[in-house]
């Protein structure tokens, strides 16, 4: 009963609550004594968790990434819009004129 009770502290070598893989193998690794039967649920419980949080976590970057993705779309149609009103202003204000001075302008 003590030894299911002090596993999850046995496999936190970084003693900071929480099991990373490495500290998963690094504190599987540091066991001794033959293996009980509850020794292997413990372990196989662990790693159902780490499991659930690995899949939490991708579904969060996904979510993430969808978000920026769609944010980038957005910027992209705005930006295209600008350089077309810019564009139209651009042709419309100087007709009949030329966009740069010419040499001439400048040496009077």
């Amino acid at each position: 009963e003590d030894d299911r009770d002090d596993l999850f502290e046995t496999l936190d070598v970084d003693r900071i609550g929480e099991l990373s893989v490495a500290n998963l193998v690094q504190g599987i690794m540091s066991l001794r004594g033959r293996p009980r039967r509850s020794d292997s649920f413990n372990i196989k419980m662990v790693l159902r968790s780490l499991q659930r949080s690995s899949r939490d976590f991708h579904l969060v970057a996904l979510g993430n990434m969808d978000t920026q993705k769609q944010a980038y779309d957005e910027l992209a149609l705005e930006v295209n819009m600008l350089r077309e009103q810019i564009g139209k202003f651009m042709s419309e204000s100087f007709v009949g004129e030329e966009v740069l001075p010419s040499h001439s302008r400048f040496c009077r």
